[in-house]
């Protein structure tokens, strides 16, 4: 992720730190949700001047051309409030960008986890992220993505640490709505752009299959037919099975 800082300004007339704080909050929320920023922001005060310090998934994703519907509205309120335009600067020159567009490629994986911060659909062969404000999809679809991100992180946060049939429960496939949720983002960024996407889902340790007949590793669990033998891209092992007929994509836990 690259850092930046967005500078707001001072407290125009007749406008009170609050206000003036609400107001930034309202522009960086809908760059957040437009996958511009990522992650999360910081307000600072220095010397009266509001600043706010963020993750940019590309060094021009704060462009206004890029914004949202939602965004255009947060940015005309902050200057009908008597601001300027926020000054951006980018603090960082080295961290590499996600990826403009779909850059070729060959399918997509919808796949991300607690400590990701990223756009979590993945560019493949290449398994890099893809900047999804770059992409032909609507601001709804956007703000979709966000929240099916910001929940499944949630959860696997949560579970951190729990037995592994806890953690099945939550985020393994057919049994709840999160999951349902990514099929149909999936089924509609395919629909979008052409491009076959796939659903990462969490298959049980060898261990745990064991004991739980229906927990296999051998199968698809959503056709019950061998999975695929010919792997999406040589660069990412967690994507090490996948199934062309129901568009999924796992790995088994160690």
């Amino acid at each position: 992720m690259i850092v930046a800082k967005a500078e707001i300004g001072s407290c125009p007339d007749g406008v009170t730190k609050d206000q003036c704080e609400n107001l930034a909050r309202t522009y960086m929320v809908a760059l957040l949700k437009n996958w511009q920023i990522l992650s999360d922001y910081q307000l600072a005060w220095n010397d009266g001047r509001l600043s706010c310090f963020t993750s940019l998934s590309r060094r021009d994703s704060f462009k206004p051309e890029f914004s949202s519907e939602w965004g255009n509205e947060a940015l005309s309120n902050l200057i009908d409030a008597g601001f300027s335009q926020p000054v951006w600067t980018v603090l960082d020159n080295e961290t590499e960008e996600e990826l403009d567009g779909l850059q070729g490629s060959k399918a997509l994986v919808l796949f991300t986890h607690f400590l990701d911060k990223q756009s979590p659909l993945m560019s493949i062969p290449v398994s890099c992220p893809i900047a999804l404000y770059t992409l032909l999809i609507t601001d709804s679809e956007r703000e979709d993505l966000y929240s099916w991100a910001s929940q499944y992180r949630s959860i696997d946060k949560i579970e951190m640490g729990t037995h592994e049939q806890q953690l099945l429960e939550h985020l393994h496939p057919f049994t709840n709505e999160l999951f349902r949720q990514g099929q149909l983002l999936c089924s509609c960024i395919e629909q979008r752009l052409g491009v076959p996407t796939y659903l990462f889902i969490h298959l049980p340790s060898e261990a745990h299959s064991q004991y739980n007949e229906s927990a296999t590793l051998d199968v698809c669990p959503g056709c019950r037919t061998p999975w695929d033998m010919q792997k999406l891209t040589q660069t990412q092992p967690l994507f090490e099975y996948s199934c062309t007929a129901c568009k999924l994509v796992s790995a088994a836990n160690p």
